[in-house]
């Protein structure tokens, strides 16, 4: 099963353009005095937070690994002054080199020799003192992971995470957007589930292969929140019929189009916009909450934000549902996995 690249994505390809990502690239090998050295990175990396929330201790534990990360990363501090190409200021997406080969090959193909050659490229000059130590521990560590479960999501060649932690992930994911659809559209609880089993089909087939994704759904409907089994099996039943042989690439535009054609006469004028629309706010910015929609990792790293304490407006959803013991669950069933560890 390949997994697809952070570049790959709808959302990333409206927010990014190529030549902006050509730009990073040029600027980085014409400047490579702004890449920070090695021995600085393992102070950048060594570095700590007092408190231990969920991304803390998902931090500290890829620290502790024996992996060099400061061998994985690229951290990048750009002098006042300095003119730099707007791109590398992006927060929104994990610049990883070593995804950029499967969409944008010559950008690629301009890290070869590099020094930044398939690591990920972190900009923290907005995160230092002018000293150079970390400033924002908190913010720092959490993109590091969310950079970490980027590169292992694009790295697994089968299921990504395990089981359990895909169908907890899949169940508030597919929760959260049926409930927003049937609030839109006054649906019933049984449309409301029918709508839940599309996007929940959806996105677990982007943790592991279609097959596996449909065997796990139909034998454990109901640790999917969704009690019906009849339900389910229709579901997935048409939506099969309706992707046909692209069923391994059904893509979140194609779930939102089901929805609209399930049957549901209310449903016909939904569509992918309004999902994004609604949804803009869960993250901490409106690039991320499309992100997240289509791309694991990214909402992942939105749950363990919630379950870090962090002040995003997903926070809230979360509340409404009744789902932060899933979220606590999923951020310590993590913390005992090796499978976010490149």
């Amino acid at each position: 099963m390949t997994k697809e690249s952070i570049f790959g994505l709808t959302t990333s390809q409206v927010t990014v353009r190529d030549t902006q990502l050509g730009s990073i690239v040029m600027f980085l090998s014409a400047n490579p005095s702004v890449i920070v050295p090695m021995a600085e990175s393992a102070k950048i990396t060594g570095v700590r937070q007092l408190s231990q929330t969920a991304i803390d201790a998902l931090f500290a534990k890829a620290m502790r690994s024996g992996s060099n990360y400061d061998q994985l990363f690229s951290f990048v501090r750009i002098p006042s002054g300095q003119t730099a190409p707007e791109a590398i200021t992006f927060r929104h997406l994990t610049m990883d080199t070593k995804q950029l080969a499967p969409v944008y090959p010559s950008v690629a193909a301009a890290t070869a020799h590099q020094s930044f050659a398939n690591k990920i490229i972190l900009n923290v000059t907005q995160l230092t003192r002018a000293s150079g130590d970390i400033a924002d521990i908190s913010t720092f560590q959490g993109y590091v992971v969310r950079d970490l479960l980027s590169r292992t999501y694009f790295e697994s060649d089968r299921a990504w995470l395990t089981p359990s932690l895909a169908q907890q992930v899949c169940r508030i994911y597919s929760m959260s957007l049926a409930a927003d659809v049937a609030q839109i559209f006054d649906l019933d609880r049984m449309e409301q589930f029918s709508v839940q089993a599309i996007f929940c089909f959806y996105y677990l087939s982007k943790f592991m292969p279609v097959r596996d994704a449909e065997a796990m759904f139909i034998s454990q409907n109901r640790d999917f929140g969704i009690p019906h089994l009849d339900t389910v099996r229709d579901v997935v039943g048409h939506i099969k019929d309706v992707m046909g042989d692209r069923l391994s690439s059904m893509g979140l535009y194609d779930a939102c189009s089901i929805v609209a054609g399930i049957g549901i006469p209310r449903l016909s004028k939904f569509e992918y916009k309004t999902l994004i629309m609604r949804m803009r706010s869960i993250g901490e910015d409106v690039h991320t909450s499309a992100m997240a929609l289509e791309y694991p990792p990214y909402y992942l790293y939105l749950i363990l934000q919630v379950a870090s304490g962090r002040k995003i407006g997903f926070n809230h959803r979360i509340r409404s549902m009744g789902a932060k013991p899933i979220v606590d669950r999923i951020a310590n069933d993590l913390e005992r996995t090796h499978s976010f560890l490149p």
